[in-house]
């Protein structure tokens, strides 16, 4: 009985897995990129909005077309940059991925993505439990409610403090 439910489990699985697509998003990746994005809209359109209403008409337009497609070349770059950075992950994503959906037993490809995904990029990138939007990291700030001294400064990040990479 057992045997029959497994490999039920693992033929759905291996049929989501054709449906569903690929969940090798870096999050190090969107968060940067994100962060750059939001910054670029924000200073294109203070930019717009500082432009002088006293100018002509047709200086006015120019100056919102160039800061328009100034905005748009540089967001362009981000996504450009973003993708790249995400596919350098990739490889080693995906093994991730295949590394999981073997252990869960093919659940990981029946679950919400968000259930059972390990984003390898945020553990080469220091964030072994999650990025610092996870449940770990905000419920380990809510603890320690903004406190910097160096008990909280080991608690946030032991391997930079204890190793002396920096000041805790």
């Amino acid at each position: 009985m057992k045997r029959n439910m497994v490999f039920a489990l693992a033929a759905a699985a291996f049929f989501l897995m054709s449906q569903q697509p690929s969940f090798s998003q870096a999050g190090v990746c969107n968060r940067q990129g994100d962060e750059i994005a939001t910054k670029v809209r924000s200073d294109a359109d203070k930019w717009i909005a500082a432009i002088d209403p006293s100018l002509p008409k047709d200086e006015q337009d120019a100056f919102r077309l160039l800061f328009s497609r100034n905005r748009d070349r540089t967001l362009a770059a981000v996504n450009k940059m973003t993708r790249e950075c995400t596919a350098k992950y990739k490889p080693m994503q995906d093994m991730m991925d295949g590394i999981v959906t073997y252990y869960t037993g093919g659940l990981s490809k029946i679950l919400a993505p968000r259930m059972t995904h390990v984003d390898v990029s945020e553990l080469l990138n220091g964030y072994p439990l999650g990025g610092p939007n996870a449940l770990i990291p905000k419920f380990r700030e809510d603890i320690l409610r903004g406190d910097n001294g160096t008990v909280a400064n080991i608690i946030r990040d032991p391997w930079k403090c204890l190793s002396f990479q920096r000041k805790c």
